[in-house]
């Protein structure tokens, strides 16, 4: 059958996408004509041509649906959501048709998938309705892989807009991929919002939508996207993946649910709305994760890997465990937690300003501290042995609600003394009065503190001074 001149073409535009990615077309709805000037389709470099309300559907060579068989005007076939499009299936070859379709293969009025393969060796599928001669047959949405691979039928999908919204589903089943070359955004004056459901995973690569995020199921993943404008994230179930590899990327989406928060990638993340009714888990395995607003309820927990760093200046609110890097703020700062286990191996990146400040960790519950690593740079070094300080001077690096404890950071034992730059600091790490840094905040039961002691030379010469004024004394 050959391809017949058509009064309306519609293309496909879209920025040259990354490999591997499945590119969807966004919601089309694309009438069908009751006559024979039917309407030109063109994805991936093919051409498709429905026409009479799809009673006839006819093709170039570049564009091969899948048939009941390899002839060029076999049936085209109606295909299950879930099913997979791939070299197991029937193409021709050249420009070819199908009129006998309806009532056997599809059913008039109801929605279809049909397969295809372009001539870029693309797989792919188009929802279709068909009518046969009446009016409301449409060309819905398609997507294809741009790689070549095999893609699963129905597995994103962009809703009709109501009410000035429209919402994108992404529904990958258990052990399916893929990511999501086309850009996720508010269209046609509508605010799109995701919905992830099934057990699979979707990697969004562009997202500047401005509504809700929901994750029901399996994982989502924002990867390297900076223009993530979510309002709010409902992790009701499954895992919200933070993935960042390059510059910070400041996230105020206001999360909630009782699912899984994970940053990935060596970048960092910053979050700064507020979601203290997060109930569920939060996982820093790569990169850094910033907590400038507030995080998480009594309930929840965040874990820190070895690759991992969290820091920032706000709340969280649940359990803390590190086995990566623990570094209060982005400066000096303070940084509130429900309690806190850092494990051994990890490290405290502490700080200390040249005019007495300092992070403090406040931890509203238990703390252990087991065989840390305490982390002083240059500049806070410096800063702790300027002239400035004074005997009795007092730092808190921790203030925390439970049991005492005895020891913590290697190498500096419970009251032992240190010098740094001419200065000597006596650690305690069940103090019962605070510093003077972040007093407000430090309202625990203990403190871990450094305290400026006299120099072991100034103390020995005050005693050589007092011995010498008692001999005076007694000589006369």
């Amino acid at each position: 059958m050959k391809i017949l001149p058509s009064k309306l073409l519609l293309a496909l535009s879209l920025c040259a996408p990354a490999a591997a990615d499945t590119i969807y077309s966004n919601l089309q709805e694309t009438a069908i004509p009751t006559d024979f000037t039917g309407v030109f389709l063109s994805v991936d470099g093919g051409t498709l041509n429905p026409f009479f309300g799809g009673v006839g559907v006819a093709n170039d060579n570049l564009f091969q649906p899948v048939r009941s068989g390899t002839g060029n005007l076999d049936r085209i076939q109606n295909l299950a959501v879930g099913s997979t499009v791939d070299t197991s299936q029937w193409f021709s070859s050249g420009y070819g048709g199908s009129q006998d379709h309806l009532g056997t293969t599809f059913t008039a009025g109801q929605e279809g998938y049909l397969g295809f393969r372009t001539g870029n060796g693309n797989y792919g599928w188009m929802r279709v309705v068909f009518t046969g001669n009446t009016s409301g047959a449409v060309v819905k949405d398609w997507a294809y892989d741009n790689a070549g691979g095999p893609i699963v039928v129905g597995r994103v999908q962009q809703g009709t807009a109501s009410g000035g919204a429209q919402l994108v589903t992404l529904s990958p089943d258990t052990g399916e991929s893929f990511t999501l070359g086309s850009a996720v955004s508010d269209t046609g004056g509508n605010v799109n919002s995701v919905l992830k459901t099934g057990g699979g995973v979707t990697t969004l690569s562009s997202a500047s939508y401005t509504g809700t995020t929901t994750v029901n199921n399996g994982r989502l993943v924002l990867a390297d996207t900076t223009s993530f404008a979510s309002s709010a994230a409902s992790i009701t179930g499954g895992t919200l993946e933070l993935k960042r590899t390059g510059s910070n990327w400041s996230v105020g989406t206001l999360m909630s649910g009782g699912g899984t928060i994970e940053k990935t990638g060596n970048g960092g993340v910053t979050l700064t709305g507020s979601s203290g009714s997060f109930t569920g888990n939060t996982a820093v395995t790569q990169g850094g994760l910033w907590v400038n607003g507030t995080l998480g309820t009594a309930s929840s927990s965040v874990s820190v890997s070895s690759s991992g760093t969290l820091g920032g200046s706000g709340a969280i609110g649940g359990s803390v465990t590190v086995s990566g890097i623990l570094s209060p703020g982005a400066s000096i700062e303070s940084l509130a937690l429900g309690s806190l286990t850092m494990n051994s191996g990890s490290t405290l990146a502490w700080e200390v300003g040249s005019d007495h400040s300092a992070d403090l960790l406040q931890v509203d519950g238990l703390l252990s501290l087991i065989g840390v690593t305490l982390d002083l740079n240059a500049t806070t070094l410096s800063n702790l042995g300027l002239n400035s300080w004074e005997a009795g001077d007092k730092l808190t690096l921790v203030s925390y609600s439970g049991d005492a404890i005895s020891s913590g950071f290697e190498g500096y034992a419970d009251d032992s003394v240190h010098n740094f730059g001419g200065n000597e600091w006596r650690f305690n790490y069940d103090d019962i009065a605070a510093g003077s840094n972040f007093a407000l905040e430090a309202n625990g039961s203990h403190y871990v503190t450094m305290t400026v002691v006299p120099e072991s030379s100034t103390a020995l010469l005050g005693g050589l001074g007092m011995l010498l004024l008692l001999r005076r004394r007694r000589a006369e």
